[in-house]
């Protein structure tokens, strides 16, 4: 979600739990596709006490990227990263 704060444009990212609707955490940005949301997986990995099943974003790369340093291991269960929703008709490639 974006929006302006005196004027300027701002990138809110947030981590939401599927289930409950409940937001986890977020963090305030000043770009989208390059802003470092490592800190905001962090967060969220040390309030839940683990790692989330499944990661749903919308593809920007900025995920992928705190995907990998913060939830991507060798070892089972893994958390699982959807990097893009797709809808009919729908012909958008995130990777």
């Amino acid at each position: 979600m974006n929006f302006k704060v005196k004027g300027n444009k701002k990138y809110l990212y947030a981590l939401m739990d599927d289930e409950t609707r409940f937001l986890i955490v977020q963090q305030v940005a000043e770009t989208k596709y390059d802003a470092d949301i490592r800190p905001l997986f962090k967060k969220g990995k040390e309030m839940i006490g683990k790692r989330p099943n499944t990661l749903i974003s919308d593809g920007a790369p900025n995920f992928h990227v705190a995907y990998n340093k913060e939830f991507y291991t060798n070892t089972k269960p893994r958390t699982r990263h959807i990097g893009h929703i797709r809808f009919q008709g729908d012909i958008i490639t995130t990777r």
